[in-house]
């Protein structure tokens, strides 16, 4: 059985489309876990409706807690040999836990079952059809190739919780922090490290919804400072394990701080970009203290520009781009 969590908050308008994507799923042993966080509009309702009318899902009121305590509201009264989230304004594939959940049946040292997702609009309804081979295909890599994958330019797939299906043993000792804003960027990778093996599949069976004006849709100094406070924390874990396995992490935790800091710039907010830089020299000096190898001399560069000044490495930038540019073309 597949235990299926959503967490439900103010998504009236969207409800009803997530809640029958997955009652209609071709795989039918699920258990669907409605958590109520103390919504104020008709959702409560809804849920209590969407219960009344199908025994398999079951629903939790409560006080709203965000969407880390409603998810870890769901863990606690999950009883399936699975565990997968689906958040309330999304809606999925009617044979993505089929598909999935194949995999997990027929490879007993596959702990976790990745897919790509779509991104749909607000006003979107489209709906997807089954897959039209009834094997669909897939890849596994075991731990080296999942850390290694979980770092490169993909790393998104890695980060978000609701394109996942799990064993619920790697939820045991599992849970999402309550009062982040970005709680998968906290959690996720602590599920992938553990896992035996992980299967990625090659279709896209999740439809994430990109709504207008949502925390995810726009700049927010808040959630910029939590999403580089998970990645020191991720840091902090990577640095206990394999020097390779920090150095992949460092790497791509210092390139996404620049990331940040050229969109706090760019909304103008000065405050948040110089809190950025200084969180960042420290990282970066403590890092290059411990003299790790795995980072490229051309990362290293790259961030010591930085550490020197913004313009620096835009200029070190430029001219890396036009040696590379020059050594193609002598290749040729």
């Amino acid at each position: 059985m597949i235990s299926v969590i959503v967490p439900v908050f103010r998504v009236e308008k969207f409800l009803d489309q997530c809640v029958r994507s997955i009652q209609n799923q071709t795989y039918k042993d699920l258990e669907i876990i409605l958590v109520d966080d103390g919504s104020d509009d008709n959702c409560p309702a809804m849920c209590d409706a969407y219960a009344k009318e199908d025994r398999r899902i079951k629903v939790i009121h409560k006080k709203n807690g965000g969407l880390s305590d409603a998810r870890n509201a769901g863990l606690e009264i999950a009883t399936g040999e699975y565990i997968a989230f689906v958040d309330s304004d999304d809606y999925i594939a009617t044979d993505m836990y089929e598909k999935m959940a194949a995999v997990m049946d027929t490879m007993q040292d596959v702990d976790v079952v990745v897919c790509p997702f779509q991104k749909v609009a607000e006003e979107d309804c489209y709906k997807k059809e089954n897959s039209q081979n009834d094997v669909c295909k897939h890849r596994i890599l075991e731990h080296d190739g999942v850390v290694r994958e979980m770092f490169l330019e993909q790393y998104e797939l890695y980060i978000v919780a609701w394109n996942k299906l799990c064993r619920r043993k790697m939820w045991k000792e599992v849970r999402f922090p309550v009062g982040k804003i970005h709680e998968d960027q906290y959690t996720t990778y602590k599920i992938l490290y553990e896992a035996r093996k992980v299967a990625f599949m090659e279709q896209p069976f999740y439809f994430y919804r990109q709504r207008q004006g949502s925390i995810m849709s726009r700049f927010n100094a808040k959630g910029c400072m939590d999403d580089i406070m998970a990645l020191q924390e991720k840091m902090q874990f990577f640095e206990k394990k394999k020097e390779w396995e920090y150095a992949c992490c460092a790497s791509r935790s210092l390139e996404h701080m620049i990331y940040h800091y050229h969109r706090a710039e760019k909304y103008k907010e000065k405050d948040t970009a110089n809190a950025i830089r200084t969180l960042f020299i420290k990282d970066w000096k403590q890092i290059k203290k411990q003299k790790i190898k795995g980072i490229s001399k051309e990362r290293t560069a790259y961030f010591n520009s930085f550490m020197i000044s913004d313009a620096w490495m835009k200029c070190y930038m430029k001219c890396y781009w036009k040696l590379l540019g020059l050594k193609r073309k002598l290749r040729k």
